[in-house]
């Protein structure tokens, strides 16, 4: 509720006559856009990263039964969170009690532009909120910018550093042991080559190939987790406590999609697919969330306490059938990385380096878009990733979970009835602090990590 010269209370309205007039899905123009498949296709591909290979050992800090009402929740809240930036109220029957969530749809229709970014989103909607939110905004562009490079910079680091170590544990069994660094090295020129596709549908191919060289492998895991599976009588259905929050941090990692979140739908055919209760996003995450449960609940049930932090790692290394597994993690991790880096050289080059390069402009969006630095930095550190990590639990947290509650929160401030308010705002406060809980257990992990690593050198 806003107030007028006189400080009475306002409440302000939006004119759906002016939204009506404008539809942004059909005032896209996308060379090459997507098909709903393809999209399908490459969202999978990024959420499907090593995040599913640490699920047993997830469970095993939580517990079978907290694991799996644990990743319901965080599946709920994800996809929740998504619909929250992404969608109109009436694309699920979940968000009918809201008048309408003027996010990214809506705020589309107002500016009458077929598209914004994800970050444009956050700074029209806390623009229109109460004092405190409105005086952010000049600053949350900005911010949510560089949140994504350095967390995305991170995850690439971490991709590079784990292709290495899967190759040498591979390698190992057949030649002399070297140094895991060269063999990031020598994967390199593939990186590099994969990284000079520009554009999302010519990586609908490769996503093809990686989806099912990564379900074939998963499929490899949990022939070996089936053999002589033991009972339920090893496992706990809960962990201890202390241990709950590694739990809740690898969950949010290996299902937030919030970095690529916006960029998938802008580049689609039939935009409008996305969304909706059967739409692009809740076929990906929701397919996602049960197949991280299954390998979470019974990799767990199989190696009980001695599972590893991936579960590649209790596979039989001598077995050419457990080495296949991860040559193809790493076939598929390398597309993932194409897929992440993508969001980065949008923001980098489309929103700064573009507007100052007037010369060798190819050459210098190629040379970003390679991005050879990744792998040196992880070649330079191959533990950076433990650093790393802690600035992505940060990132995962808030771009992922607080800030689509703080969004909306802003968002309808003046716009909901006034009795439907408090439940507005208690139920993103709750959401948000869901978040900060993810902040917190994220934090914790990494250093935890961080701590055990120099102890242990």
């Amino acid at each position: 509720m806003g107030s007028d010269p006189e400080g009475s209370p306002v409440k302000r309205e939006r004119s759906h006559d002016s939204q009506s007039e404008y539809e942004p899905f059909k005032e896209r123009r996308v060379e090459n856009a997507t098909t709903n498949w393809g999209t399908l296709f490459n969202f999978v591909k990024c959420v499907l990263g090593t995040g599913i290979l640490a699920m047993p050992n997830a469970f095993y800090y939580s517990g079978y039964a907290i694991g799996i009402s644990g990743m319901v929740l965080v599946g709920f809240v994800v996809i929740y969170c998504k619909h929250m930036l992404t969608l109109p109220a009436k694309s699920l029957p979940m968000l009918r009690f809201c008048p309408q969530l003027k996010c990214s749809y809506y705020h589309c229709k107002k500016k009458k532009v077929p598209l914004l970014t994800f970050e444009d989103t956050v700074v029209a909607a806390f623009g229109e909120g109460p004092l405190p939110f409105k005086k952010c905004a000049p600053y949350m562009r900005s911010a949510v910018r560089v949140t994504i490079c350095v967390y995305m910079t991170g995850v690439l680091v971490v991709y590079t550093v784990f292709i290495g170590a899967n190759l040498k544990a591979v390698c190992s069994e057949y030649v002399e042991e070297i140094d895991e660094r060269l063999y990031m090295l020598m994967a390199l020129p593939v990186i590099i080559l994969i990284n000079c596709v520009r554009d999302l549908k010519f990586l609908v191919p490769f996503s093809v190939v990686a989806n099912t060289l990564a379900i074939v492998s998963l499929g490899i895991v949990l022939y070996y987790v089936f053999v002589d599976l033991d009972t339920l009588d090893r496992i706990d259905p809960v962990g201890e406590l202390a241990n709950m929050p590694l739990f809740f941090a690898t969950a949010v990692f290996a299902l937030e999609p919030v970095t690529y979140l916006l960029t998938f739908q802008h580049k689609m055919k039939y935009p409008q697919a996305y969304g909706g209760m059967f739409g692009v996003l809740n076929q990906g995450l929701v397919s996602l969330t049960v197949l991280y449960i299954a390998m979470g609940f019974f990799g767990y049930m199989k190696y009980g306490s001695d599972i590893e932090s991936s579960i590649t790692l209790n596979l039989p290394g001598e077995e050419p059938l457990a080495q296949s597994v991860r040559i193809m993690q790493c076939l598929a991790i390398v597309v993932t990385h194409v897929l992440h880096n993508i969001v980065t050289v949008n923001i980098v080059w489309d929103n700064y380096l573009a507007k100052i390069i007037k010369r060798y402009r190819l050459l210098v969006e190629y040379t970003i878009r390679i991005g050879p630095s990744n792998v040196c930095l992880a070649v330079a550190v191959p533990k950076l990733d433990l650093f790393i990590s802690l600035l992505g639990a940060l990132g995962l947290s808030l771009l992922g979970i607080v800030l689509p509650a703080l969004v909306e929160m802003s968002d309808q401030w003046y716009l909901v009835d006034r009795s439907h308010l408090p439940a507005m705002v208690a139920k993103n406060l709750f959401i948000a602090l869901l978040g900060l809980l993810a902040l917190i257990t994220g934090t914790y992990s990494s250093l935890l990590k961080i701590v055990n690593y120099f102890q242990g050198l």
